[in-house]
């Protein structure tokens, strides 16, 4: 966890970053540019790599947002590889070449 109440994971099969916040906000940031934000309240708010952003509720409806409507989460910018410490894996899960992936604040995991 870090300092700020954030856990943060990185799932190297699918090279993927997810982000929990301490208010429940769970950020996913996807290797094609599209970021997530899935609120406890079921809302999601999407970024996607187009530059469109749009705001997605539980009944279905879709609204296209500005950046500045956004929550604060989903502003995070994505954790960065600089922080990264990696060791072999020595487990059975993913491919060979995929690592088991530490963050010197939180545990990064492969599935």
């Amino acid at each position: 966890m870090t300092a700020a109440g954030r856990v943060e994971y990185y799932y190297c099969e699918v090279d993927t970053w997810h982000t929990t916040h301490a208010n429940g906000i769970e950020v996913f940031y996807f290797p094609n540019g599209q970021t997530e934000a899935h609120h406890p309240s079921g809302t999601k708010e999407i970024i996607f790599p187009d530059g469109v952003i749009r705001r997605v509720f539980t009944d279905g409806r879709e609204q296209d947002v500005t950046p500045e409507q956004l929550s604060g989460p989903v502003k995070y910018p994505m954790p960065e590889d600089r922080d990264l410490h990696a060791t072999e894996s020595s487990g059975t899960h993913g491919p060979a070449h995929c690592r088991v992936i530490w963050l010197e604040r939180s545990k990064l995991v492969q599935l």
